[in-house]
């Protein structure tokens, strides 16, 4: 191959696997070398990615005790960054103590605002189940994300049951906001925010398998 010739190998557009390798040249020896793609970043197992951020917990005063009801058919979301490549399959909502009744549907919105994916909208969602503890609803589709900024949205159908939500700024870069929806329907779009406001935020997580 010439020095003005294109590679000769296609453009792969799908997430590197673990075993695949990548090309170095090695400090240690300053000859080329292969490393797989595992040494990289860690491609394989289960990874929940918080919106709270990794390793800030801030003051533990600022979750809900109880839990906060939501507002029917109004959705609150809040960001989440996704720091490597993965296919998302579904997200984690911290509950409140009250639970059993209410129906919620989670979803998902890249930077723009722009929704890409989303749990079962049939009846208005799956009910709550499992009081203070993390409820998973999972995806109807896989979604393979790239690095960067995401927001987490929770929808309710009813006022009765509670989540956990940050009631203080003391997790840094946590935005969050709220958008009117529809019943039994994924919102398509939400209008990214640049700031915090207090019970907006449900303690949630992004998840791989």
């Amino acid at each position: 191959m010439g020095t003005t010739d294109g590679p000769d190998t296609p453009t792969e557009t799908t997430i590197a696997l673990a075993s695949d390798k990548i090309l170095i040249m090695s400090g240690a020896t300053t000859r080329g070398a292969q490393k797989t793609a595992d040494q990289y970043t860690a491609l394989s197992g289960k990874t929940r990615l918080y919106n709270v951020g990794p390793g800030n917990l801030g003051a533990l005063t600022a979750i809900d005790t109880n839990g906060r009801a939501g507002v029917q058919n109004t959705m609150w979301f809040s960001d989440v960054f996704v720091p490597y490549p993965c296919v998302l399959l579904g997200i984690g909502v911290l509950n409140g103590t009250t639970v059993g009744t209410t129906k919620a549907i989670v979803s998902l919105y890249n930077s723009a605002g722009t929704l890409v994916a989303n749990s079962s909208v049939t009846t208005g969602g799956a009910v709550t189940s499992g009081a203070s503890a993390f409820q998973q609803r999972a995806f109807v589709s896989a979604y393979t994300a790239k690095p960067g900024q995401y927001w987490i949205g929770v929808m309710p159908d009813s006022t009765t049951d509670t989540w956990r939500t940050i009631q203080a700024a003391t997790w840094v870069d946590t935005n969050t906001g709220t958008v009117a929806g529809v019943a039994a329907t994924a919102t398509p779009t939400i209008t990214p925010t640049t700031t915090f406001t207090a019970s907006l935020g449900i303690l949630s997580y992004v998840y791989t398998a």
